[in-house]
């Protein structure tokens, strides 16, 4: 009998992307229970047997744990040198689909595919006309026999016999009318709580698409908007006249510009620019195809507002469900009627769509070559994936744990590289299954990737750096795209404060900032420190003043530090009051958590407001003179720059004027502190209260509205200070004033949303600003004081 081994799962030392070379080996040495020398040996580049087992599930489920830690293993049979999932036999298996699929045959180009888009979406207009033209005509037959006709009479003789059957007839012609209607519930998308980013905020990225245009001679987009989803599109404007007047909006998914390079994110928008590439009449006849075939496939498979209804009261055992449950029934049949209406459509459409597709597989092509294209493809699968998995376990993390992850973009692209390669056969065959079951006229990846695989193109488009590079600060759009997911489609009632933490300084500033003020410092407190550097006279006066404030600083430590703390609390207590304030005002308090109170108790949370504001004035006046001293020496030290023992210190004029420049704008900044106070407030409150936005109207509305209002009134006014003052960071003066500089980096759009972004982003602008300033200042000072032996 032949003992050999069947299996051999081999490692060459090669990692997977995205893991240490160090992490690795520990985690070989934990699970292997190697020593040292084979552990370096098995990273030493050759390859290495790990494992030899008769068993290939036993071999399959070590290659995919060892992958799981970063290694790229393979299998390999004692018969062969070929690796057992890639063996000759196993290549037909892999181009089969794994279910029925439509031939990948595109519709013949030219005058005739132009020819075919219209006529179908005509075709498509037509029949949704008539259905709508259908809904109308039983309306108006069923209300007017039934309401203002006796018909019921002339049929039946006996009086309350006809009455009854002619309002049975009613009911059902309510019912019927209900089924037909609905599906127009799943007309529109919704809006997808998206953010529109403009030239003056991402210039390159406008620049990266235009320069993507010219080289496929497309019409550039008018606005580049960024959302949640798993993909690249390419759309009109909002209402007819953007259709009319060929006004496209490009939406790129912040997962996909996460996972992938500026070759591949080129490639994805060429392939969406495509179908608009010219003022003809078929990229509007492509587009009216695909608004078709998306509506009818939410309205059979997608669930609405009626759907969640009566699935949530069948789950609760409602006593309604008696009445859910059949109507559920009658839905379901509705929309196998539905389903053949889709199945015509898309049977049809299938070639002239597969067209589409194998054109704006081909352009792409261009930009990323063969290889690029099929990792692309594989990624855009994966993150869908990984978006399944994730997304549905959310609500129940925050139930259990009450905590979520604050970039779930990020998260979802680690969770990518976390699966084992062999889920992507698998995931190509569930894809084939789906798209089978619904007659889908868009190729599968199999069938598109084989159709591509016999044009080889070398990627043409130059640079292969990370797409979030094209972002000047992508980081916080992908957290701000976390949070409106959060709260405007899971429906998490997340808290601002605790979720998504205020701005945080770097260490290094920090450490900056701490050499003098001994973590004492804390935004918002007015230092005067312009006017304490002009009360200096003299190189004696400054050194006497240095000495009395280092002495100071000795002995009042404890004492800045309840001050400091004090500040904290109340400034705390004031968000947390006044948000209670706002609550009850919203009608939300039931969801806050609070028992109902009448006008008197409402009075009373509005003076405590009051009372809070007028403590943290106080405190933070507190604050300002416990930290007098360290203010002080740090004046003491800059004012030194302009006495004569300024000699002794290197390049000493530059940095008077660098001093005198920065002290300027430290000073209107806090001339503005109290406007920044505010919006720092109202900013907090218009985020809580957008986490419970649930509704269109209402108390809740008004409230948003209203802090909106205010939110535009606080930056008005904080602009006329703040538009007058320069940018003081600014070498190649890009940046009109500090004003612009702030809402630069402010990505706004559209609603309340965007103001609370709007506002949000300046006061974490001017503070880093604020504290970039002081904590220079207090570089220079010790720089001073080192030089003249302080």
């Amino acid at each position: 009998m032949d003992t050999a081994p069947s299996y051999h799962v081999i490692f060459s030392g090669k990692l997977r992307e995205g893991f240490e070379l160090s992490q690795v080996q520990q985690a070989f040495a934990e699970r292997l229970k190697l020593p040292r020398e084979q552990l370096d040996r098995l990273f030493s580049g050759k390859p290495q047997v790990i494992k030899r087992t008769h068993s290939p599930e036993e071999a399959k489920k070590l290659a995919t744990g060892l992958a799981k830690m970063g290694a790229v293993v393979r299998i390999q049979t004692s018969k062969t040198t070929k690796p057992a999932a890639e063996k000759p036999a196993a290549t037909p298996k892999q181009n089969t689909p794994a279910s029925e699929l439509p031939k990948f045959s595109p519709y013949p180009k030219g005058g005739k595919l132009i020819s075919g888009l219209i006529l179908a979406a005509a075709t498509e207009v037509f029949f949704d006309l008539l259905y709508l033209l259908m809904l109308l005509a039983c309306s108006v037959g069923l209300l007017y026999y039934n309401l203002f006709t006796t018909w019921g009479s002339a049929v039946i003789g006996f009086g309350p016999l006809a009455l009854l059957v002619q309002m049975v007839t009613l009911l059902f012609g309510l019912l019927l009318l209900f089924l037909i209607a609905k599906p127009l519930l799943s007309f529109s998308r919704g809006h997808r709580h998206g953010i529109q980013l403009t030239p003056e905020q991402e210039p390159d990225l406008y620049a990266f698409v235009e320069e993507v245009c010219k080289q496929i001679g497309a019409i550039p987009p008018q606005v580049i908007r960024i959302n949640n989803d798993i993909a690249v599109g390419l759309g009109y404007q909002r209402g007819p006249l953007g259709f009319v007047l060929n006004r496209h909006v490009l939406t790129i998914g912040t997962p996909l510009a996460a996972a992938t390079d500026t070759s591949q994110l080129a490639a994805l928008i060429a392939q969406s620019l495509q179908l608009f590439n010219s003022k003809s009449l078929s990229p509007r006849a492509a587009f009216l195809l695909r608004s078709s075939d998306s509506w009818l496939q939410r309205a059979i498979y997608g669930q609405d507002t009626i759907d969640r209804t009566l699935a949530n009261l069948i789950a609760e055992k409602s006593p309604l469900a008696v009445v859910a449950t059949p109507l559920q029934q009658l839905i379901a049949l509705s929309r196998k009627a539905l389903g053949w209406r889709l199945v015509l459509s898309r049977q049809l459409n299938r070639r002239l769509v597969h067209r589409l597709v194998a054109d704006a597989d081909k352009v792409s092509l261009v930009f990323s070559g063969s290889t690029g294209f099929s990792q692309l493809i594989e990624q855009q699968r994966l993150l869908a994936f990984a978006s399944q998995n994730i997304l549905p376990t959310l609500n129940e993390r925050w139930n259990r744990e009450g905590s979520l992850p604050e970039n779930l973009v990020q998260a979802m692209v680690l969770r990518c590289k976390q699966y084992p390669p062999s889920i992507h056969e698998q995931l190509r065959t569930m894809q084939e299954k789906e798209k089978a079951a619904c007659h889908d006229t868009i190729p599968s990846d199999r069938q598109r990737l084989r159709r591509v695989s016999k044009m080889n193109a070398p990627a043409a488009y130059p640079g292969n750096s990370p797409a979030t590079k094209l972002f000047r600060s992508f980081d916080k759009l992908a957290k701000t795209m976390t949070l409106r997911l959060y709260y405007n489609r899971l429906g998490i009632p997340v808290s601002p404060n605790l979720l998504i933490p205020a701005t945080v300084p770097d260490k290094q500033l920090q450490q900056q900032l701490d050499a003098i003020f001994q973590q004492l410092y804390r935004d918002f407190i007015p230092l005067k420190l312009r006017h304490r550097i002009k009360m200096v006279g003299s190189y004696e006066e400054a050194t006497a003043q240095h000495a009395a404030a280092l002495d100071e600083i000795a002995s009042g430590r404890s004492h800045a530090e309840l001050a400091l703390k004090r500040c904290v609390e109340n400034a705390q207590a004031l968000i947390d009051v006044t948000t209670q304030e706002l609550m009850y005002r919203a009608d939300l308090w039931r969801q806050w958590g609070v028992e109902s109170i009448g006008r008197d108790g409402l009075e009373h949370i509005h003076q405590a407001c009051r009372d809070q504001e007028q403590g943290l004035d106080e405190t933070i006046n507190l604050l300002a003179r416990q930290l007098k001293p360290y203010v002080q020496r740090l004046a003491t030290s800059l004012a030194l720059l302009d006495t004569p023992a300024a000699d002794e210190i290197n390049n000493a004029g530059a940095l008077h004027k660098e001093v005198t420049a920065l002290s300027k704008v430290l000073e209107r900044i806090e001339q503005s502190v109290p406007q920044l106070q505010n919006l720092h407030l109202h900013t907090t409150l218009l985020r809580t209260l957008l986490s419970y936005n649930g509704a269109e109207r209402g108390k809740l509305h008004d409230r948003i509205q209203e802090q909106a209002g205010d939110i535009q009134q606080l930056l008005a006014g904080l602009g006329a200070n703040l538009k007058t003052t320069p940018y003081p960071f600014d070498n190649d003066r890009s940046h009109k004033n500090l004003m612009a500089f702030a809402l630069r980096h402010a990505h706004t759009d559209e609603g309340a949303a965007g103001e609370f972004d709007r506002g949000n982003d300046v006061v974490e602008q001017i503070i880093k600003v604020q504290r970039h300033i002081l904590g220079r200042l207090c570089t220079i000072a010790l720089h001073v004081e080192k030089e003249l032996g302080l």
